[in-house]
């Protein structure tokens, strides 16, 4: 790989692109690098020269991104060009698949047939078959076969991209991923339809997009080189999600081309000298910051040993630190600051939603937590958090919109015969609703029980199932971890839901490294801490060198597989990357001089820039 100049890339991408055969390609990118920029860039010098032909024979390119912010953004820079289509994985993958009503049929048969089967297999084995576990197997058999028999009358399926999706017809967000990949491997005829379509497919923030969906579109480029080209967006150390494994160089073939972006317009000189060394032992990339001055990084480190130490207090005297250094008096300001808490386990301690979160964390649910992408998630931040605060607000124009929408409330309203009497019924049950929700001491299950009791929504299975159990009375097993987390986590306050949601949706006081990737703030506070993060997926100590690695460990980065040492690399390498005037990297550890050591030791900071606190 060879990193180009910004104007001459754009001219190369398009000449990829539009020559005969197109070249497909992966342009490898890192922090503040303008990979963004290059993209629009390249998608006007497209919509110049030849959308017009494209749009003559039925076709579009399309540009799938990561979230709906980002399409936003694009769609805006390109004026909202119909010829192009931008969209998010699932919405591109919907539009696709939406027609295919047998083909998903069979596909969903198939898979609740093995639910059924598995659990029945499992059941048969069970010494109890009254215990919480057999209820929730017997539970998930139930509903397996209800959707099972609903399948026959299934006209079309519906998809809403940005909701809960708790109908018998709806697909969940993981279903249209599945069933994409599997048309897309299987199917030639699907792979006309995307070829003929989109023949012309780029692909941002290529390193999260799900692996599944990666290998079957190159697949599909494989088989039709000479008419579908893909352009993979990326950087394999921004790779924060666990949708996908794999270094995007391991996707593409040998053929495909692999231009570079080496600049880092976002970073100061001194930032970008820190990120190249905590990213060099994975791939040696190495990058050149484009700002005109140095900025400043300091490494403050506290000794956690203290049982009593009151880590705002230190933080907040850390911003003393940092404005004393840096003649900055913003850093006095902590909404002038960028706090980066690195896990989401301690942004949950810290904000005041543990209790609703460790359960869901401590399960297989944790890769999904920081954006809420389960069915049950969804309709607890999205439908049910807003019905909530409309009850509280009395808002009664937008609670008659939810049950509209989102319950069977009115679903047979027409024909009831006394309907004054019926809407007093569904009055009375808001109002006792507003009167529980007066009551701070209600847990989530109290108040979700009453709105299920009261048929008020809609609501997920595994929510419904959860609400039978008793938390206190679980028979732990592997294949209810999900069950039983969210039956523990639905024993939180309701505040702390709305917390949460706070949390997820970008507006708490405290951000992690998904929620701030592409993001950029003059004054960062990276918060690394170990005992308070808790749990198996990173690992600063040994990451820093405090701890020896295991040979698990040496295996894994010898063989190249993801740990928690090249997550936590990637966190790392996130996070500081954000920072456009000046970082400061908290370090809590119980072994300060040793980390100072270390430190100076892998050439990461000065000793002038180490302080121990």
């Amino acid at each position: 790989m060879k990193s180009v100049d910004a104007v001459v890339l754009e001219d190369l991408i398009f000449d990829y692109v539009s020559s005969s055969p197109p070249q497909s390609f992966v342009l490898y990118a890192g922090a503040g690098a303008g990979k963004t920029h290059t993209l629009h860039q390249t998608l006007k010098k497209i919509k110049e020269n030849i959308l017009l032909s494209l749009s003559r024979e039925n076709k579009k390119l399309a540009v799938i991104t990561y979230t709906n912010a980002a399409c936003d953004e694009i769609k805006e820079r390109i004026n909202f060009d119909s010829n192009f289509f931008v969209s998010t994985i699932h919405s591109f993958a919907w539009s696709l698949i939406s027609p295919f009503t047998k083909e998903i049929k069979e596909i969903i048969r198939e898979r609740l047939k093995e639910t059924i089967s598995d659990e029945e297999e499992a059941l048969s084995k069970s010494r109890n078959l009254n215990n919480k576990t057999s209820l929730g197997r017997q539970e998930r058999i139930k509903k397996s076969l209800k959707r099972l028999s609903s399948l026959e009358s299934t006209r079309r399926f519906s998809y809403n991209p940005n909701s809960s999706n708790v109908e018998e017809s709806s697909l969940e967000h993981s279903e249209v991923i599945d069933i994409f990949s599997k048309l897309l491997i299987e199917k030639k005829s699907f792979k006309k339809i995307l070829v003929n379509k989109y023949p012309i497919l780029f692909l941002d923030e290529a390193q999260d997009t799900y692996e599944k969906v990666i290998d079957a579109l190159v697949q599909t480029q494989i088989e039709f080189h000479n008419q579908f080209v893909i352009g993979l967006f990326g950087d394999n150390m921004q790779r924060i999600f666990t949708n996908n494994k794999k270094d995007l160089d391991t996707f593409a073939p040998e053929n495909w081309r692999r231009p570079q972006k080496v600049e880092n317009w976002r970073c100061p000189k001194r930032v970008v000298k820190l990120i190249n060394k905590i990213r060099f032992d994975a791939d040696k990339f190495q990058q050149e910051s484009k700002v005109s001055f140095d900025g400043v990084v300091r490494c403050l480190i506290i000794d956690s040993n203290n049982p009593s130490l009151d880590k705002l207090l230190v933080e907040d005297e850390i911003c003393k630190i940092m404005g004393g250094v840096t003649n900055d008096d913003k850093w006095n300001s902590r909404s002038e600051i960028k706090t980066l808490i690195l896990e989401h386990h301690m942004a949950a301690t810290r904000s005041g939603f543990h209790i609703f979160y460790k359960p869901l964390y401590d399960s297989a649910l944790r890769n999904k937590l920081s954006s809420a992408d389960t069915q049950s998630l969804r309709f607890l931040v999205g439908t049910f958090c807003e019905f909530i605060n409309s009850i509280i607000s009395k808002n009664d124009f937008n609670i008659i919109k939810i049950l509209r929408t989102s319950s069977d409330v009115f679903r047979n309203f027409s024909i009831i015969e006394d309907q004054l009497s019926y809407l007093k019924i569904i009055r009375d049950k808001k109002n006792e609703l507003f009167n529980l929700l007066t009551d701070s001491n209600n847990s989530i299950k109290i108040i979700l029980n009453y709105i299920y009791e009261n048929s008020l929504l809609n609501i997920p299975p595994l929510l419904l199932q959860a609400l039978i159990l008793d938390s206190h009375a679980l028979d732990e097993d592997n294949m209810s971890s999900e069950l039983i987390a969210y039956s523990q986590a639905l024993d939180a306050k309701i505040d702390q839901l709305f917390k949460y949601a706070s949390y997820i949706d970008g507006s708490s006081a405290f951000d992690t490294h998904q929620g701030v990737k592409g993001l950029q703030f003059e004054r960062v506070m990276a918060i690394i801490d170990d005992d308070e993060a808790g749990g198996f997926l990173f690992d600063y100590e040994k990451f820093l060198g405090i701890k020896e690695l295991s040979a698990s460990d040496i295996k894994n980065e010898s063989l190249g597989l993801d740990s928690a040492l090249s997550r936590t690399r990637r966190l790392f390498y996130v996070i500081c990357s954000r920072a456009e005037k000046s970082l400061a990297v908290v370090c809590y550890t119980k072994s300060p001089m040793f980390l100072k050591d270390r430190l100076i030791e892998k050439e990461w900071f000065l000793e002038s820039e180490i302080h121990l606190v």
